[in-house]
Order: structure tokens, then sequence, then C-alpha cells
């Protein structure tokens, strides 16, 4: 019997772990597939690298302002995601699990719809 797992079809979630994209969807995204705005996906890969270069090598940030300034982007992020997305889609982010789910339609229906793809592809 088919089903759909949510986080295949509904939950896109932000979170750095060593990949290309910060983008979850089950799998890391692929920017140039997302079809994300140039300015989302230019601040998405600076978060990312904040990770990178604003951590020790036992993971740990460097300084709390480090930590303040990327959770502070991340919930900016998941914003400007959720609006691109619409309300179809939520936002999961990793300060402390939280989510966001755009009440609105899409402003980027293009992205949306690349998303939405992958949603209705995801029958297990």
């Amino acid at each position: 019997m088919a089903g759909k797992y949510r986080y295949d079809t509904e939950v896109v979630r932000i979170f750095y772990d060593f990949a290309e994209s910060v983008v979850w969807f089950p799998d890391p995204v692929d920017y140039d597939e997302s079809r994300l705005s140039s300015a989302l996906v230019a601040d998405l890969r600076a978060w990312g690298s904040l990770h990178e270069t604003g951590r020790d090598e036992d993971y740990e940030w460097r300084s709390p302002d480090l930590r303040r300034q990327a959770e502070l982007a991340l919930r900016e992020l998941a914003r400007r995601l959720g609006r691109e997305l619409g309300s179809a889609f939520e936002i999961e982010y990793e300060v402390s699990r939280a989510t966001y789910r755009s009440p609105h339609a899409p402003t980027n229906r293009a992205a949306a719809a690349a998303f939405a793809a992958r949603a209705a592809g995801a029958e297990w």
C-alpha cells in the first residue's frame, strides 16, 4: 500500500549537515533545481558558510555572537523560504525544531512548483 510521509511531501527543512545545500526535502535540494530566488539562495549559502567558518573542530560555536547571528539569520531564512514556497509547505528549522508556514500564496511560483513536483513523487 502506498503512503506519503510529511517530510517527503510538505515539510521543507533548513539545517546544516556538510552538504551542498542547507535546504532539505527530504534530501539536500540542489539550489539550481529548487528555482528559489537568487537572493535567497545567496543568503542560504552564506548561512551554510557561517557554519563552516563559525564553528571549531568540535563543532562548537567560536563565540556566542556567531551563534546568535546564525540563529537570527535562520529565523529570517525560514520566513523567506516559506514566503517563496507558500502555504503548501511547512518550513522546519533547527532552533528548537521550530516551524513556519506562510499563510499566503507563494511569491515564487516556479520554486513552489519545483517543490510540489518533488512532493508528488514521494509515494512509498
